[in-house]
């Protein structure tokens, strides 16, 4: 497996190439450009690319850009929100969006050969967590981001278990630490997502004398998120102007920003630590029980400067369109029986909101009681013939699903194994050994005729993320879905008002207006209904990426 690693999207820009789960080259490009921080991070600059790293990473690693099987973006822009809405003020914000958008095709005319299909997107901070999550040779550990921005949070914390995030709380803008310390170093006199190195530097020839106030404005809020907006600090001091001087009221605003840090890391590490400048710190934890016991702290760096971070949703990254597999939804005899069956391989309960599902990643089970009138059924002879999903161990698996009553269909092989599920839903299942979790969703297989493939491509595409969609070619329609067990396919989508305009005409019936969630959820939230012109049922959804 052979993955370029891009970072491009803010400052510091940078490569890598990673050859089977190995680092073979890495390098910041402002070491070929001998421009400082590679770039400013403002929206104008964000389609430049660290194209003179990657270049020499590919070269030092030995790989062509056509040899590539995956090359990861730092940035997901399906994730992100209008400046306006997360409450900042960059009237240019969109266009950072734009060419984040089009990356893939920016990164295949700089790496002629380059295939734009194996461009992912991978959230910013979950990025910046592998990063020194993925890192280190324990099995357990806490890795807690805190930056400036990223696509619409600022903060993560979370755990790493043998190889899988787990994202246990993270901080929707505006509220920030990394952009309040940009805040001040702007006031301080100095250039803001650069010199926050000097304001370090200034701390240490100041008291902390407006800590208690400073303490008042910036604080945590209790559910692992924080309150920090920045204030007006002239109340303080006033504007510095950068003429080399040292000390005064200037110094003794900037020594309240490293006091906590400092004390904090010296409390729970064993030995001193060094002063890191321009960096963005990631405290580990690494632990020795499912509980997360401090074991022997482990300071690791990120070389991304002072940026944010983001909540890691279930769902896979969008395709090309946008669009990832959403919340399918069930209509069984035994809603726990039947959530049963989805814990047993892997999958874990989620309350969001209104919805009780369960969640695997790369997809959401919304599973319900059959409704009064439905007539129930499994998937065989209807519109969906199965839903496919790799699991790491698929003897394992297959183990732990056995006392509930559920075994492999005739002609299960080694690999893979077909199962019939609660209700008579058809599962598919296939071992991927390098799988970082227990399970993770893969396949929905429609039966249908001739043009169904065609009709999704053209509305959808195939690649759907948690929702690969392959198909047996039919010469009549098969039975709806509604009504059945596996009654309606989640699709969420990015755009949900222009997918439902989009398909008005395109053959779809049943098309519902957009339903916004509103107070029933802790985020936005809409749906839209429609049933395609073979039977199934599919409901689009957009804003289910905020659910943890």
């Amino acid at each position: 497996m052979r993955v370029l690693g891009v970072n491009a999207i803010f400052h510091d820009p940078s490569a890598a190439v990673i050859v089977d789960g190995e680092i073979v080259a890495a390098a910041e490009e402002e070491r070929f450009s001998r421009r400082k921080h590679g770039k400013r991070p403002v929206p104008f600059a964000a389609w430049e690319l660290p194209e003179l790293s990657m270049r020499w990473c590919l070269d030092r690693a030995g790989v062509r850009p056509e040899d590539l099987d995956a090359v990861a973006y730092s940035f997901d822009p399906a994730l992100a929100r209008p400046a306006n809405d997360m409450g900042l003020s960059d009237p240019w914000d969109h266009l950072r969006l734009t060419y984040a958008e089009h990356a893939p095709k920016f990164l295949a005319t700089a790496l002629p050969g380059l295939d734009p299909d194996r461009v992912r997107f991978v959230p910013h901070h979950v990025a910046h967590a592998a990063s020194a999550g993925l890192a280190t040779p324990h099995r357990r550990c806490a890795v807690l981001v805190l930056d400036g921005r990223g696509e619409r949070a600022s903060h993560l914390a979370g755990r790493y278990v043998d190889g899988t995030l787990q994202i246990l709380a993270n901080q929707d803008l505006p509220h920030s630490l990394g952009l309040v310390y940009e805040s001040l170093t702007e006031h301080l006199g100095f250039l803001r997502s650069s010199d926050e190195y000097k304001v370090m530097a200034l701390a240490s020839y100041g008291k902390p004398k407006f800590l208690e106030e400073l303490r008042e404005l910036i604080r945590a809020d209790g559910s692992g998120g924080f309150v920090a907006q920045a204030p007006d600090w002239s109340r303080w001091a006033p504007a510095r102007v950068d003429d080399g001087s040292w000390g005064g009221p200037h110094a003794d605003l900037a020594g309240p920003f490293d006091l906590p840090l400092s004390r904090r890391a010296a409390q729970r590490t064993p030995r001193p630590l060094p002063c890191l400048p321009r960096v963005q710190l990631v405290e580990i934890l690494c632990t020795e029980a499912s509980e997360l016991k401090m074991k022997t702290p482990v300071l690791a760096v990120v070389v991304a400067g002072l940026s944010a971070s983001v909540m890691m949703g279930q769902l896979h990254n969008p395709n090309k369109q946008g669009n990832m597999a959403g919340h399918h939804i069930f209509g069984v005899k035994n809603v726990e029986e039947a959530k049963g069956f989805w814990r047993a391989l892997g999958g874990q309960d989620v309350e969001w909101g209104v919805l009780k599902m369960v969640k695997v990643p790369g997809a959401l089970l919304y599973i319900n009681p059959l409704r009064a009138g439905a007539t129930g059924g499994g998937t065989e002879g209807s519109s969906v013939d199965y839903l496919g999903f790799k699991v790491k161990d698929l003897k394992a698996a297959l183990a732990r699903i056995e006392p509930l009553g559920y075994k492999p269909m005739p002609g299960a092989k080694s690999n893979q194994a077909f199962v019939l599920g609660p209700d008579a839903v058809k599962v598919h299942l296939t071992e991927d050994a390098k799988l970082a979790s227990a399970i993770e969703a893969d396949e929905v297989h429609i039966v249908a005729p001739k043009g169904a493939k065609e009709w999704y491509e053209k509305y959808f595409g195939l690649d759907i993320g948690g929702a690969r969609l392959t198909f047996t070619e039919s010469k009549e329609a098969m039975a709806p879905t509604r009504g059945r067990a596996l009654g309606t396919l989640g699709i969420e989508v990015r755009d949900l008002k222009a997918t439902v305009a989009a398909l008005k005409d395109s053959g779809a019936t049943g098309i519902t207006d957009v339903r916004d969630g509103g107070k029933n959820f802790p985020d936005p939230f809409a749906v839209a209904v429609f049933t395609d012109p073979w039977g199934t049922n599919i409901e689009l959804s957009q804003g289910l990426t905020n659910v943890k």
